[in-house]
């Protein structure tokens, strides 16, 4: 929707897009003129907006996640005693902001505190993590760049689908938004800069134990996922962004090292290749003996007549 007005109620109405609750406490009626864009989607939207008129806003956000970009003449921000930096896009904290400007252009977008914690959880594997801010300002220039891109892109696209039923691609959309706020704003997606630790290591470390506990059992990575209360796709990242290859592969490993071992400390007469083979998953001798062989460079049989 595109809205041309010299009326401060509409002016009120787009703002409520951006800042639900935000109170306008002084407007200058006078030569007042406003121009928005405003693009909604399920959990959020978009919008791009210009005023001229002299105005004094109070706002504080509670259940959204919100990214605004502003520029114009007489700007001034705070929150609380410190001044909010309105050079560039800022995410907007959850403690009462005081603005006022003579004239403002601004670009912004919002998420719904909801979508954007469920997102992080999926992410980090861990259903008890919340959303947590350190910072307004972008981490970097270069992922300042990176928001407006997304924010300009996003906008662009919902103005072509306006009026048309494409909820997957305003899935997309949402969740393009939401990935460019939580990697440009210091929040607690991902790491933050020279830090290596991995957000998935608690469901890596998991994982492991429990394929360690359970090596011996018919394991399949999609029971080992639902053991742990994730999907497929969500423990495959996991091992990749450990770069621990596949989990299945994880497995196949731990169940080779205590054949070994079972090999190694067996009686002459009392085991067999094929009986060892089957009591760490392998019904196939001859599977056994390539896996076997490839990752120890030795065959089984040379390991049983130690």
């Amino acid at each position: 929707m595109t809205t041309v007005s010299e009326s401060v109620e509409d002016a009120l109405a787009a703002w409520e897009v951006m800042c639900p609750g935000a109170v306008n406490g002084r407007i200058d009626p006078s030569q007042y003129r406003f121009r928005s864009s405003v693009k909604t989607f399920e959990g959020g939207g978009t919008i791009a907006y210009s005023l001229t008129g002299a105005t004094a806003v109070n706002a504080q956000l509670h259940n959204e996640l919100t990214v605004a970009d502003f520029a114009g003449a007489d700007l001034d921000g705070t929150v609380g005693r410190d001044g909010l930096p309105l050079d560039g896009p800022f995410l907007c904290p959850f403690e009462p902001i005081d603005m006022s400007w003579r004239s403002v252009s601004v670009r912004g977008s919002t998420i719904d505190m909801a979508v954007a914690t469920e997102y992080l959880r999926s992410v980090a594997a861990d259903d008890a993590v919340v959303v947590e801010m350190s910072d307004y300002r972008p981490r970097t220039p270069a992922l300042r760049d990176y928001w407006r891109a997304t924010f300009r892109g996003a906008h662009a696209l919902l103005a072509e689908l306006d009026g048309q039923d494409a909820p997957l691609i305003e899935a997309e959309i949402r969740r393009s938004l939401l990935v460019a706020t939580l990697l440009a704003f210091p929040t607690n997606l991902g790491t933050a800069p020279g830090r290596g630790e991995s957000r998935m290591a608690p469901l890596v470390a998991r994982a492991k134990s429990y394929m360690d506990s359970h090596a011996h059992e018919p394991l399949t990575m999609p029971g080992v996922a639902r053991h742990l209360g994730c999907s497929l796709r969500t423990l495959q990242e996991a091992f990749a962004r450990d770069d621990l290859g596949a989990p299945s592969v994880y497995l196949r490993t731990v169940r080779l090292n205590n054949a070994r071992a079972a090999l190694r400390a067996a009686q002459p007469g009392t085991a067999t290749v094929a009986q060892t083979a089957r009591a760490w998953g392998y019904a196939s001798p001859s599977r056994f003996t390539m896996h076997y062989t490839r990752e120890f460079g030795r065959t089984p049989r040379d390991d049983l007549r130690r």
